[in-house]
């Protein structure tokens, strides 16, 4: 081994530690910003637990149905 060899393995070994220094530190602070998305989702569920989602059964039974005839014409006073 040369002593370039050497050196550069110690400066590669200095940089590889000073990394890993900072790597706790930007952990947390990564963390911390995905509090939010975190909330959010909680949210979003809460909410879809409190509504579920409708079935096509239940809309059925709230459209109202269409004469005989198969026109869908509303009378109003205001028309005439």
């Amino acid at each position: 081994m040369t002593t370039t060899t050497i050196l550069a393995a110690i400066g590669a070994l200095i940089l590889i530690l000073h990394t890993a220094t900072r790597i706790p530190a930007a952990l947390a602070e990564l963390l911390l910003a995905c509090l939010p998305l975190l909330r959010a989702v909680s949210e979003l569920r809460a909410a879809l637990r409190a509504h579920p989602p409708q079935t096509a059964e239940s809309l059925t039974d709230k459209t109202p149905a269409l004469p005989p005839d198969g026109t869908n014409v509303h009378h109003d006073d205001r028309d005439q």
